[in-house]
């Protein structure tokens, strides 16, 4: 009795050490537990605690949707230029064109919306890597807001947003403090962080963006809309950029050509320290947010006390390191106790007679000597509903070999599964027909 609740408890263990964000969420912990130590009453205080969360909150932000376009294999440096370039125009619109402010916020969001649909045509149109367009695109939309800016008002620093008509209502919904001092912003970072974690576990897109960063090939064999989902996951970490350029426009009364610098390598830094990998098809939007909550702590932290804040940056810098090289450990372990423990299980449910075929036991072994390619499926969460989700994108480890995954390139049983299933796929009633006329998963 005891080996088998030590059998059930073992893949748990297992999928909450393979968990993305588990080094995040333990560097968050162990930050807390030594800044409270070392500065016990103005960090543990509820301004302590507003100043840390406000710091992180713009960053989170911007880093939950720049960890789902990484998730999905893509890259985007231009969204620090995006902030500067969404407060100044909203700058330029109400204080030189004299627009009203919503109208002014209607169209920055649009402005900065086709900016991503941009980067997001020309890398999967050009086949060019997306750290390449985006590089460009960061000096092309920087360059641009200062020479307008420069051109229309001839200065790169503009002020007196409060007197635009609408600024009440706009400074109650992005700058305002519900729970004094705490500021709306982190009620929008944790609204947004769980809208995200949301759409990757429970929705199809979610499954769309790990098969595009995983394998984008096979999915799109498999009749994902590849291109569509890059595309609108480079829109959705422009229109994050352009939330934050709003909220800090809102807030300070104004904006610089300048602002949003150096913002994309902390969101990147902030995503991956979160657990997401740079070569896509794995991560977590509660990383993100975790890697974010980590800057913050670390910056106020320090100065709470008594550091130097030039050694901000040499702290996030090894927190970046350590957080990569636990995450790689952890993965390393994880399949080698699983790969053991996948022996053992099926010699024991072989001989209780518990397999009723040797599909079922192909299945469980592969379930077990593969435990992070589960998280493609119910291991993590991201698709717990594995029957209703395999005819939409069948959530399958990468590794080539797995005959219940999705298969890979140069894999010999990937073009009869897909001829067998392709068909079906793009019917025009979708998934349903597969589950109703009892076809079973991939």
């Amino acid at each position: 009795m005891g080996t088998e609740s030590a059998g059930a408890r073992s893949p748990r263990v297992r999928r909450l050490l393979a968990r993305p964000e588990l080094a995040a969420a333990l560097g968050a912990a162990v930050l807390w537990i030594f800044f409270t130590i070392q500065a016990s009453e103005p960090f543990l205080s509820r301004a302590g605690t507003a100043a840390y969360l406000n710091a992180a909150a713009p960053l989170g932000i911007l880093a939950v949707a720049v960890a789902l376009l990484m998730i999905g294999g893509e890259f985007d440096l231009s969204v620090g230029s995006i902030i500067g370039a969404s407060g100044m125009s909203i700058m330029l619109l109400t204080t030189h064109f004299g627009w009203p402010l919503w109208p002014a916020l209607a169209a920055t969001v649009g402005l900065c919306l086709a900016i991503g649909y941009l980067n997001g045509i020309i890398v999967v149109r050009t086949g060019l890597p997306s750290f390449i367009v985006t590089l460009g695109m960061l000096f092309t939309v920087r360059g641009l807001t200062i020479a307008i800016s420069r051109g229309l008002s001839g200065r790169t620093q503009l002020g007196g947003l409060d007197g635009a008509p609408g600024y009440e209502s706009a400074r109650f919904l992005f700058a305002s403090s519900p729970l004094p001092p705490f500021r709306v912003s982190v009620i929008w970072w944790i609204g947004l962080t769980a809208a995200a974690t949301w759409a990757l576990s429970r929705t199809r897109y979610g499954n769309w963006i790990f098969g595009a960063g995983g394998q984008a090939e096979t999915a799109r064999n498999l009749g994902v809309p590849v291109n569509r989902v890059k595309i609108s996951l480079f829109m959705t970490t422009a229109a994050a950029a352009s939330f934050v350029g709003i909220i800090q426009a809102v807030q300070f009364n104004g904006a610089d050509t300048l602002r949003g610098t150096l913002q994309e390598f902390w969101a990147i830094t902030a995503v991956v320290i979160g657990g997401t990998l740079l070569k896509g098809g794995y991560g977590s939007a509660i990383g993100a947010a975790l890697g974010a909550l980590i800057f913050g702590l670390v910056r106020q932290g320090i100065v709470m006390i008594g550091v130097n804040a030039d050694w901000f940056q040499v702290a996030l810098g090894t927190l970046l390191i350590a957080a990569v090289l636990f995450n790689n450990q952890v993965r390393r372990l994880v399949e080698q106790r699983g790969s053991r423990a996948g022996c053992r299980l099926s010699r024991r449910e072989s001989r209780r007679g518990d397999l009723p075929s040797g599909r079922q036991r192909g299945r469980e072994d592969d379930a077990h000597q593969d435990p992070v390619g589960r998280l493609w499926t119910d291991g993590r969460g991201y698709s717990p509903r594995r029957h209703e989700l395999a005819a939409e994108l069948p959530a399958r480890s990468p590794r080539p070999g797995h005959h219940d995954r999705l298969p890979g390139p140069g894999h010999r049983a990937s073009d009869e599964r897909v001829a067998e299933f392709l068909p079906r796929l793009r019917t025009a009633e979708g998934a349903r027909p597969l589950q109703e006329a009892g076809s079973r998963p991939l």
